[in-house]
C-alpha cells in the first residue's frame, strides 16, 4: 500500500464512491499561469511548471517573470526621470 501525504499544500476534493460514501481525495494543486503585476497580460516565456529550476522559470532581466515589456520599460523610464 502506497502511502499518501495528507497536507495543506495538497487540495482536497471531495468524491462520492460507487457505495455512495463522501471520501476525501487529496491532489496537487492546479498550476496558474504567470501574469504581468501591472497590466494582467499572460507573460510569455515564463514556464508555470512546479519542478522547474528557478533559473529556467523565469527571464534573467530586471523585472523578468514579474511584468511584461510594456511594463517593465515604463518602470525602467520611471527609474531613470528620478
Amino acid at each position: 500500500m502506497v502511502k499518501q501525504k495528507h497536507s495543506r499544500s495538497e487540495r482536497r476534493v471531495k468524491v462520492k464512491t460507487p457505495s455512495g460514501r463522501v471520501v476525501i481525495h487529496y491532489k496537487p494543486r492546479r498550476k496558474h499561469l504567470a501574469s504581468c503585476s501591472g497590466c494582467g497580460v499572460r507573460l510569455f516565456g515564463v514556464s508555470y511548471g512546479l519542478g522547474v529550476a528557478s533559473s529556467e522559470r523565469a527571464p534573467s532581466r530586471p523585472f523578468g517573470g514579474v511584468l511584461c515589456s510594456r511594463c517593465s520599460r515604463q518602470a525602467v523610464k520611471e527609474r531613470v526621470v528620478r
